[in-house]
């Protein structure tokens, strides 16, 4: 499912760059005619949502040393956007994002025996950013971005394994500190609505993990991460609407 939605995605960015191409030789520089299109200016505001969803079901898989027997696991993520226009080509705003997942498994060693695995997490963060703008049409319809962001997420995990009728439960909390840049395109469908396409370019993440087994603190653990590859096939989709303030 999951290669299946990055075909689409790729394929909605191939079509808003032919739209781009279209859009060139259609018009002039010296064109007078009203834009039906929203243009960027200071004192615009805007407000936003993406998300996703995803779902996998899986029986007998086989790994080197346990297999999978059944399998389901599920999950989705919304984040809503809002944010000003300081010029028409410098926004800043902020961003909540809320994550949610379970796993429901039965795994089965090499020596037959079963472990049944229930799971679930969630996470909550807060981001603020800004965002710059660069106009390639002349009546706004398309405009190249990049967005600089600074937040921090929360995720709770419950973990419960049962083997041999002895249950053990794991509870981690995470903390992840973020510093991100995501350039990408956008398109206005109609005046007021807008869709835009980004990609992660980098990442820099502090994260602190806590981890209790049985209600007693077992471990903690600090990392840091700094990730500059380019997926290109890693897209984000959002829809938003501009209005004036």
């Amino acid at each position: 499912m999951i290669s299946i939605l990055k075909k689409i995605l790729f394929s909605i960015l191939t079509f808003e760059i032919l739209l781009f191409s279209g859009e060139i030789h259609a018009q002039s520089p010296s064109t007078n005619e009203v834009s039906t299109f929203t243009k960027l200016q200071k004192g615009l505001a805007f407000i936003g949502i993406t998300g996703g969803a995803n779902t996998r079901t899986s029986q007998n898989e086989n790994f080197l040393i346990t297999n999978v027997i059944d399998k389901q696991k599920d999950g989705f993520n919304v984040q809503a956007n809002g944010g000003y226009f300081l010029s028409k080509s410098f926004a800043i705003g902020t961003a909540l994002r809320y994550d949610w997942a379970k796993l429901n498994q039965i795994l089965e060693d090499t020596d037959g025996v079963q472990t049944f695995v229930k799971e679930a997490k969630s996470s909550l963060g807060a981001y603020v950013f800004i965002k710059n703008y660069i106009p390639i049409t002349p009546n706004g319809r398309f405009n190249l971005f990049n967005v600089v962001s600074l937040g921090m997420d929360k995720e709770n995990k419950v973990t419960e394994n049962t083997t041999n009728d002895v249950l053990t439960r794991y509870y981690a909390v995470t903390n992840n500190y973020n510093l991100g840049i995501n350039p990408g395109i956008q398109v206005f469908i109609i005046k007021g609505f807008a869709t835009e396409v980004g990609v992660n370019l980098a990442g820099l993440s502090h994260t602190y993990k806590r981890t209790t087994i049985n209600e007693e603190e077992n471990t903690v653990i600090k990392s840091n991460t700094l990730d500059l590859k380019l997926n290109i096939l890693s897209l984000n989709i959002s829809f938003f609407y501009f209005f004036k303030s």
